[in-house]
């Protein structure tokens, strides 16, 4: 009896990450439950817990076993993201905290340092999933490129970002496609797999501090703009003046800024306007810092 639920569930997962809309498989349960019941209880997939330790590994690595029904680009074989049509007035938290978030509605987002889920949304991909299945809004994960990384590494992190947004959506979540970019030539690749007249998300910190990190910053706006034509950019960050782009532009308040004008609001009401001045000082040095680490 257990054999037979064990191959019903397989089955199952296999009609899940291969359906290309939601049309193609009718089913009682939806994509996350025919997901859930192909896990163990810890998580994993119950086709590949079961196999012996060294052929597991074999079909495992780098999530090799997870690219059944995925749409790979041409010219640089990523997968392909699917459009985003939802809302776009979002409240957000990072992945960090999903585990204290109460209210399912809210988004994941993953604007943080790559070794804060590199870890679980690559190396535990079919684990991290199954923890969230409350959620029903996922940011494809933002996994940094740099200017002055080999171009391998930030076409990998590239890939890994599509594959993993893919897989999410094909899981049941409504996942918003995120872009980011390197240096100009980066753009050869770095826009490829994401969707044309879709909502779009960027990372808008830590481009602030020097001129050709902010110019660098618009010039991949106005790409993405020109390239994806989103019906709207979510732009993770304070509020700023942009260059013309046709797509609206929605801002959402990133987390150092937020808690430095809870810090003002606090203070202001008890300081003269000299203390105030100097804490917006101090503020603004700590801000820094933080856009310095990546934050």
């Amino acid at each position: 009896m257990e054999r037979n639920q064990s191959n019903f569930s397989t089955s199952r997962i296999k009609n899940v990450v291969s359906m290309k809309n939601n049309e193609d498989v009718k089913s009682l349960f939806g994509r996350k439950e025919m997901f859930r019941m192909a896990c163990t209880p810890t998580g994993k997939l119950q086709e590949f817990s079961r196999m012996a330790q060294n052929r597991r590994r074999k079909l495992t690595y780098n999530n090799m076993h997870l690219t059944e029904g995925m749409r790979f680009s041409e010219a640089n074989v990523f997968p392909m993201v699917d459009p985003y049509q939802g809302r776009t007035s979002l409240s957000v938290s990072p992945f960090t905290a999903h585990c204290k978030v109460t209210d399912m509605s809210r988004a994941l987002h993953f604007f943080l340092d790559d070794h804060l889920f590199d870890n679980a949304v690559w190396k535990n991909l079919d684990r991290t999933t199954c923890t969230l299945l409350g959620f029903d809004t996922l940011f494809a994960p933002d996994f940094s490129l740099y200017v002055d990384m080999p171009e391998e590494l930030n076409r990998f992190a590239v890939y890994k970002s599509r594959f993993v947004a893919a897989f999410w959506q094909r899981c049941g979540f409504n996942v918003i496609p995120v872009a980011s970019w390197a240096g100009a030539p980066s753009f050869r690749y770095c826009l490829d797999g994401l969707p044309t007249g879709s909502v779009i998300a960027v990372c808008g910190t830590g481009h602030g501090r020097h001129w050709w990190q902010r110019d660098l910053w618009h010039y991949g706006l106005r790409r993405v703009d020109e390239e994806l034509q989103p019906t709207t950019i979510l732009v993770y960050g304070e509020e700023e003046s942009l260059p013309a782009l046709n797509a609206p532009v929605v801002f959402i308040q990133d987390f150092i800024h937020s808690r430095l004008r809870k810090i003002v609001r606090k203070n202001i009401s008890s300081k003269t306007s000299m203390d105030t001045e100097n804490d917006l000082f101090n503020i603004k040095n700590q801000r820094k810092g933080d856009l310095d680490n990546g934050h």
